[in-house]
């Protein structure tokens, strides 16, 4: 998952503090999560769905690698 996001938020040249503002929540959660240090409740998940346009589920999969792809 954390790669991922980072990936997507990558993609849409956004900075965590941009994407923390836009799903309402601080910076340093953002990062927490991103980095792998605190896992998003299904509230933040569903908007990270809403602003990416992927399901939530795909984010809170433990797997760390992008959905789809194999080691």
């Amino acid at each position: 998952m954390r790669n991922y996001l980072r990936n997507l938020r990558l993609q849409k040249k956004y900075s965590q503090t941009e994407i923390a503002k836009l799903i309402g929540i601080s910076q340093r959660h953002y990062s927490d999560i991103e980095r792998g240090k605190s896992d998003p409740s299904w509230a933040v998940a569903q908007r990270f769905e809403q602003l990416f346009n992927i399901p939530a589920g795909e984010l809170l999969a433990e797997s760390g690698e992008e959905p789809g792809k194999t080691a």
